[in-house]
This record gives structure tokens, sequence and C-alpha cells, in this order.
């Protein structure tokens, strides 16, 4: 597997934003992604903190667990912590950061034109033989949609739409 062990900070020219640094951000190191995390996913400030929602490769990852995705907070965008959502079994445990989106690679927004229970939507692909704990609404290979009240307990829509 390629370098997936960490997140690191990067700095686009003119942001305002800290400059790249060597060291990361996010490294993964519980049972939720001891095998790597991956920014295939998205940073959004929600509200008084920045959340990032990403790519969890579990410690025991025998492959086939690909539709893991973590969600951390943060005051500053550079120093994370890893709440117990509670949601998903991975290592033996549900006390972990991991949330009920079962798409690879998901594009996270918030879409204040919605109603609440739709505040949060998703976009990403998904496996459906991989989504080992997660209630996918097809058996078809594809990218979905999904939407979320919180961010953390998702609805996946039928599909797939490509």
């Amino acid at each position: 597997m390629a370098e997936t062990t960490s997140i690191y900070r990067s700095r686009r020219p003119g942001s305002g934003v800290a400059a790249a640094s060597r060291e990361p951000v996010l490294v993964g190191d519980s049972a939720a992604d001891g095998d790597g995390c991956s920014i295939y996913g998205s940073v959004l400030f929600d509200g008084d903190r920045f959340r990032l929602w990403y790519q969890a490769w579990p410690q025991e990852n025998d492959g086939t667990d690909s539709l893991c995705i973590g969600c951390v907070e943060s005051d500053d965008g550079i120093h994370w912590t890893r709440p117990s959502h509670g949601l998903i079994e991975r290592g033996g445990s549900r006390d972990n950061h991991l949330t009920g989106l079962p798409l690879h690679a998901p594009s996270v927004i918030i879409d204040p034109h919605v109603d609440d229970d739709r505040r949060y939507r998703a976009f990403g692909y998904v496996h459906p033989e991989r989504a080992v704990g997660y209630h996918v609404p097809s058996d078809g290979r594809g990218y979905y949609t999904a939407h979320s009240a919180d961010g953390l307990r998702w609805t996946t829509e039928p599909g797939p739409y490509v």
C-alpha cells in the first residue's frame, strides 16, 4: 500500500494558511485508523470548530475494508482530537471516531439551503461488498450521495448515480 499513514498540512500561496510542514496533522494511531489515514475527504469550518472527514484504514485491515470514514475535530485546524462517536465497530469496540458514512473518498459539504436533517451532504464511491457494518440501499457499485443531520449518522440515497 502507498504511504497512507499520516495527513500533512499543505499551503496554497496567498491563502494565509500556515506553511507546509513535514510534521503530520493527523497520524493513524488507533484501532480505527492504525493502518493509516488518507485525506480522501473534506475539511470544513462548522460553527466554532474545524471538522475533518477522512479515509481511515483500520489497524486490522485485511485489504477489503475501504469504507471507514473518521471524523475528527479541531479548534485551530492543526491540532486534532478524536471524539468517540460510538457508531461503527472496529477492533472489537465502538469507542472510536468512525462515522456511519459508507463512501470511499467522500466529499462532504454543508448545505445551508435544506432542512436540518439534510444539512450535511456527501458524495463518494461505494463497494457494497466492502460495506461491512454499513447499510447501503443497493448492491450496485458506483457513486452515491448521502445526507445527515449531524455529519456522523448518514443515510445513503438509492443509486448508484454514476
